[in-house]
């Protein structure tokens, strides 16, 4: 099975063109639970640090630090303040969970065996983006999370190198805009 979008680049996509976000569902851009990020490095590492429309530090855990989608894409657009991208705070008690599952696909664009079926089990009732990173998943779904934690689990695949993690509260994913329709024969 072949992934349907996939980049050889080990470098982050990061799409400038709003257009990317077209097929970003209705169901997200109407709450107002939206940040834009910047790389930043922390302790010889990059991360993804959330910032609000304002060139402030935005919080997981802060509602009044997120905006409406349309504020964020137009900051984003503008590029005021500075930002790599735009990403979703998920808001406790909303109502989605958000499925991040890294390292999934191949150079060659196919899964990674161990992912495959974690995938399309899942995927059917949700929205998937390829990650910035090009060989991971990020999907958000309708439903709640046992005792309402996160979860993450980690070393999986032949290479040890695969994870999940899944979170409805206190964390942030980011938007790339480039939506996953699956696989090909």
């Amino acid at each position: 099975m072949v992934a349907t979008e996939k980049t050889e680049s080990t470098e982050p996509i990061i799409c400038r063109d709003i257009t990317c976000f077209a097929h970003v569902p209705e169901d997200l851009i109407t709450l107002r639970q939206w940040v834009l990020w910047q790389y930043e490095e922390r302790d010889g590492k990059k991360t993804k640090v959330l910032y609000g429309i304002n060139g402030r530090r935005a919080k997981s855990n802060v509602p009044t630090t997120w905006s409406s989608y349309s504020e964020v894409l137009e900051c984003y657009r503008d590029g005021s303040p500075a930002s790599d991208g735009i990403g979703f705070v998920f808001l406790d008690g909303g109502g989605l969970v958000g499925i991040d599952i890294d390292n999934c696909i191949n150079a060659d664009g196919t899964f990674k065996a161990w992912a495959e079926p974690i995938y399309r089990k899942i995927a059917t009732d949700a929205y998937c983006e390829i990650s910035p990173s090009g060989n991971g998943l990020k999907l958000w779904t309708r439903g709640t999370l046992p005792g309402g934690k996160g979860r993450r689990k980690s070393g999986l695949g032949d290479d040890r190198k695969g994870a999940i993690e899944m979170y409805q509260r206190l964390r942030f994913f980011t938007v790339t805009g480039r939506r996953f329709q699956g696989v090909t024969a």
